[in-house]
Formats: structure tokens, C-alpha cells, sequence
């Protein structure tokens, strides 16, 4: 952690006073820099970072001093957590930084005394980190795409729904696109059950195969931002697993090596990861959600994929939540289906605020749902699959802004069952 501290002293005197005139609350004091919302000092694009200055060795009310917020760049923007901040800022002990654009930043703050005299200050140095876009090339693929089954083959489509594609594989439990454009994974069905499977699009490499966690139960593929590991949900053998069902972990594939590697270890804790995780396109950090059987609570928790560190970001409120994650191209948000206080649709939780998930997207009955949830067109808009209307039978693709309005219909499906699996960025 790159940090700073310079103490200044103020010694106050009178010219022919003695000592006993001075003021001992303004002396020694000491003020470091705590920070919350970065990964290794670093802060995605259009998230948030709280800085909190923690002052020491000052003898009096603390509640009377002020802070002098100030950011070295224009990469970042100083926000009281709703609304902008000019820079510099006079506040709080805590004070909020919104990621503007790529680059080095510092902040600084300055502690005054109720004379508005400088205390001490510290400055702590960060980067902004860019989305994380493959330039337009998408191996076999001619652009973005949306990747979804159609009864029982896997297909892509484009994001306006036309020219829409088969991939050549049918079935499976999942099916993801490298951001590349040059693999395709898929939990296949073998004698014994779902085993997670890769090969290039180009058809190079024919299927291979990615050894068995514990029990062929694989699912949920989720391609690295740079293409080289593929992540997934496997089954673990743990005392907490239910009768009739398996404990999943998630694990990384690395597609150069043939290492497999557990991440989380969540079973530990009696929890289980609950639904397919979801990759953020800035950090390449993974959102899942765990479910705890003793507390019976569901949270919302990050992984870092390199260190394995999993911190937990919020609890839901009661209810089944999660038919798939997915975070918005600038890394501000997670969607989701859920059913909380019997209001079903598509919920938002906006990672900037840490507000609790708002409905953006109501289902029409309890019956209905609003599967897999997707940011697309640069997060412009979200798919999903629902029950097709107008009275058809089956499922459809269907098609909001990304406040849930202006619904459209992207593919009818008639009588055809649709999984969405998510996108080709």
C-alpha cells in the first residue's frame, strides 16, 4: 500500500510567554488513511471508494475538527455518495471517490482544528482501472453476441435479434464464448452425469474434457477477461450436502497449463454457492451468491480469483433470489431474478451506493419469472427469457432498457424452451 503521512507540529507562543500558554491539544497529532472498495489499490472504472481519515495523539474533541479532501487528477471525482463533490472538499472524517477515467490518482486530507489551522494530513495513491474490451475481435464470431439454447440446441444472436447462429453443440448445462472468441465451454452430459468440456470454435481441437471435481455435476462456464482460465461451479464432497443434491465450489481451468484449481471453499462455513456467478468486466473479480442452512440467509460475496480472498458485500432479504449474476460493463451494478416479499422480477443493486436490490422489473404473476437477466448493447439494455405472452405457450427472449422499460420482444419462441447463458462481449 502506497502511503504517505507527514506530521506537522503547530507550536503556539506568545513572544514573552511562557510554555504553559500553549495549546497541547495541537500537538503530536497524527492522521493515516483507511480505504474500502479497492482490489490491491485499485478502483473499477465508475465504482466507488470510501476513504476514512484516522486521526490520533489529538487531546481534544475530536467531533470539532474538519477535513480538507483533495484529489491530485481528474481521474477520480470526490462524491458524498449521491452527488458530486468539488475538489477540494471540505467534509467529514469519511468522504466517497467515484472512478471518472483510467489512470494514477491520489487523495489527500488535510485535518483542521476549529481555527481552520492544518493539524496533519496523509495522501494515499490508487489506480482507476479501464473496462476491459477485446478490441473487436471475436474470433469466429463477427461481433457481440447473445448466447442462448433454443429447445435443444445451443445458438448466438445478434444484440438487434437477427442472423441468429448455431453453434454445433446441442444440450448441456451452460455454454460460454472466451471473450476472444475462440472457445467455447460446455457441462456436457456424460454416463455419469455433467462434466465441464472445451474446444475451439474453429473446431482445432475437438472436445476436451476437464477432470472431475468429485462428482461429474459441472455447470455454469465463465470464460477469464483475458481468455485463459475458464471458471466454473463443481460439486464438492462435504458433510453439509443435502440427501438428494451436492455442495459446489468454484473452480478455474487454466486453458495453457490443464491446472484445475478450487477457489472458494464456502462448504466450510455450512454455506453453498447458490446459482451461476457472474465476472466483473473491469476487476475480473466473480459475484456469486452463498446460502447459509443454519442462518438460512443468502449473501452476496466477491472472489478474488488470484488471491482467493471472498469478502461478503451484502445479506438479501428473505425470499429465493438468483437465476443467474450478471454486472454491468461499467462494474456499477449486479442484476438478478428473484422473489422477495412475493414481488417476483428483475432486481439491481447498484455497488457505488451499496443500496439494497431494487425491483426494476416486475413479473406479471408469482408464476412467471424473468430467467438469467443480462446486460447487453453496452449495458444499455438487459435480456432475459420469460413465459412467451399473448397467450402463446413457451418461453421467449424479451428485452428492456436497463431501467426495466420499454419491453420488447427480441426472439418468439413459441413452444421452444430458452436458457439464456449471457453474451459474447
Amino acid at each position: 500500500m502506497k502511503k504517505s503521512i507527514i506530521l506537522l507540529f503547530l507550536i503556539y507562543f506568545l513572544i514573552g510567554c511562557t510554555s504553559d500558554d500553549s495549546n497541547p491539544n495541537t500537538s503530536n497529532v497524527t492522521v493515516s488513511i483507511e480505504a474500502s472498495g479497492l482490489n490491491d489499490d485499485k478502483l473499477a472504472l465508475n465504482n466507488s471508494a470510501t476513504f476514512t481519515a484516522i486521526v490520533s495523539g489529538f487531546e481534544g474533541d475530536v467531533s470539532s475538527l474538519t477535513y480538507r479532501w483533495r484529489l491530485s487528477t481528474e481521474n477520480g471525482e470526490l462524491s458524498d455518495s449521491e452527488n458530486p463533490l468539488p475538489n477540494p472538499s471540505v467534509s467529514g472524517s469519511s468522504i466517497n471517490c467515484v472512478g471518472k477515467s483510467e489512470g494514477d490518482e491520489e487523495i489527500t486530507v488535510e485535518v483542521l482544528d476549529e481555527f481552520n489551522s492544518v493539524l496533519a494530513l496523509a495522501s494515499y495513491t490508487f489506480t482507476i482501472l479501464p473496462s476491459n474490451d477485446p478490441g473487436g475481435s471475436y474470433g469466429c464470431f463477427d461481433q457481440p453476441k447473445l448466447i442462448y439454447r433454443n429447445g435443444t440446441f445451443n445458438f448466438v444472436l445478434n444484440f438487434d435479434g437477427t442472423n441468429e447462429e448455431y453453434l454445433g453443440i446441442g444440450g448441456g448445462i451452460g455454454v460460454a464464448i472466451s471473450p476472444d472468441g475462440e472457445w467455447i465451454a460446455q457441462a456436457r452430459d456424460t454416463q455419469s452425469g455433467w462434466q465441464m468440456h472445451i474446444f475451439r470454435c474453429d473446431g482445432s481441437t475437438g472436445l476436451i474434457p476437464i477432470p472431475v471435481t468429485f462428482v461429474e455435476d459441472d455447470s455454469c462456464p465463465k470464460f477469464s477477461l483475458d481468455s485463459k482460465k475458464l471458471y466454473f461451479t463443481g460439486a464438492v464432497d462435504s458433510p453439509s450436502a443435502p440427501v438428494n443434491g451436492n455442495i459446489y465450489e468454484i473452480f478455474a481451468y487454466d486453458l495453457e497449463t490443464g491446472a484445475l484449481n478450487q477457489l472458494t471453499s464456502v462448504a466450510e462455513q455450512g454455506d453453498f454457492i447458490f446459482g451461476c456467478f457472474a465476472i466483473s468486466p473491469v476487476t475480473g473479480d466473480i459475484a456469486f451468491t452463498r446460502y447459509n442452512f443454519d442462518t438460512e440467509q443468502t449473501k452476496l460475496a466477491f472472489l478474488q480469483p488470484e488471491s482467493g480472498l471472498v469478502t461478503d458485500f451484502t445479506t438479501f432479504p428473505q425470499g429465493f433470489g438468483n437465476s443467474n449474476l450478471d454486472w454491468s460493463p461499467d462494474a456499477g451494478d449486479i442484476i438478478f431474478w428473484a422473489q422477495f416479499n412475493d414481488t417476483p422480477g428483475i432486481y439491481r443493486i447498484n455497488l457505488t451506493s451499496g443500496s439494497q436490490p431494487l425491483l426494476i422489473y416486475q413479473n406479471e404473476a408469482n408464476s412467471d419469472f424473468s430467467f438469467s437477466p443480462t446486460y447487453y448493447n453496452g449495458g444499455d439494455r438487459i435480456a432475459w427469457v420469460g413465459p412467451s405472452q399473448n397467450g402463446q405457450t413457451g418461453n421467449s427472449l424479451f428485452s428492456t432498457n436497463a431501467n426495466g422499460e420499454d419491453l420488447q420482444t427480441l426472439l418468439d419462441a413459441n413452444s421452444s424452451i430458452f436458457l439464456l447463458y449471457g453474451i459474447l462481449r
